[in-house]
């Protein structure tokens, strides 16, 4: 009988049960098609490889046609496009079905869908023969399980150690897992504050099917996050982490501090979600490297990011580090 990690590198033709989670702004080509050609699923994210917002879906659409193209020339291996959901109802956005489309007619295979399970845009990924890797923002079992009802064929769960966007709930990815992986069929991977073989250790009774990693991707050689950005993970510990929303957190630049102080006072009446869009959300501390004027937002457990290394190095060691872990896979896989 296969392990679920088995399932994963099966169903995504990987070596190591790794998915790089996309981030806004914060993927391009060259960094993906690292991750591919290193073992694991690179994912293009929202903006992948631009500098300026879109005129517009079309426009967008088109840019990412550019960006899966230019991955196309740069890795053999399996890759990844990000589809965000906004509900589970049958309408789709312009955006998301132009998306769709560029995906379906430029030959990709793997969509890491975020959100709500809508039936359309599932629907028609499994018309063009497409795999569904579903996160939903905040995981319960019976979103996990309208995600598999639907087509999803590996889903993943999100804890609130995680950077980005984390859920509402504040429950931690180990618990989390736990929760969802006996109530679901299909593979279940963890993401959320997972850096180290200590991370990895935490998940090793929860049956976890692999690891969906951001943070710890984007401090590495071939990420498009900027130098400064880079530099300021590297040198912040977990104890630098404030919240800056009522759904993201930033280390503390001087925006990030404002943004903080404007949150936790209720007599406030600055929009803190209208000043990050306003910012181009990530873009302006991580892509621009406006460290200053801008949020660089990670998981809590970045006390463990110590130097900057390139995607394969941290993809061996990842990957080395899980199967240390999980030997049962191991001994398993080789049968």
């Amino acid at each position: 009988m296969k392990t679920q990690a088995k399932m994963v590198t099966d169903i995504l033709k990987i070596k190591y049960p790794i998915i790089q989670g996309p981030m806004s702004w914060i993927t391009n080509a060259e960094f993906v098609s690292a991750v591919s050609n290193a073992g694991g699923l690179g994912v293009l994210g929202a903006n992948a490889g631009q500098r300026q917002k879109a005129d517009g879906p079309a426009d967008a659409a088109e840019k990412m046609r550019r960006e899966i193209r230019r991955v196309h020339t740069l890795t053999n291996h399996s890759f990844g496009i990000n589809i965000v959901m906004h509900d589970a109802s049958d309408d789709v956005s312009e955006y998301t079905q132009l998306m769709l489309n560029t995906a379906f007619e430029e030959g990709v295979h793997y969509f890491v869908t975020v959100g709500a399970p809508n039936p359309v845009v599932f629907d028609q990924i499994k018309a063009h023969h497409g795999v569904i890797i579903h996160r939903p923002l905040t995981p319960t079992v019976a979103n996990m399980q309208a995600a598999e009802a639907n087509g999803a064929d590996i889903l993943v769960a999100t804890g609130c150690e995680a950077g980005g966007v984390y859920p509402n709930q504040r429950v931690s990815t180990a618990e989390i897992i736990a929760k969802v992986v006996d109530h679901v069929h299909v593979p279940v991977m963890a993401a959320g504050g997972i850096n180290s073989v200590d991370d990895i250790r935490a998940l090793e009774s929860y049956h976890v099917a692999g690891l969906f990693v951001g943070t710890l991707f984007i401090a590495t050689t071939e990420s498009p996050l900027a130098a400064s950005a880079k530099r300021l993970i590297i040198q912040s510990k977990s104890g630098d982490l404030i919240d800056v929303s009522a759904k993201l957190r930033s280390i503390n630049t001087a925006k990030a501090k404002r943004l903080n102080r404007a949150f936790t006072n209720a007599d406030s009446n600055v929009d803190v979600n209208a000043e990050i869009k306003k910012m181009g959300g990530m873009k302006r501390g991580m892509l621009d490297g406006e460290i200053d004027d801008g949020i660089v937002s990670v998981n809590t457990k970045i006390d463990s990011i110590n130097q900057e290394r390139s995607v394969a190095e941290l993809m061996v060691t990842l990957g080395h580090s899980w199967e240390i872990v999980m030997n049962h896979d191991v001994s398993m896989a080789s049968e």
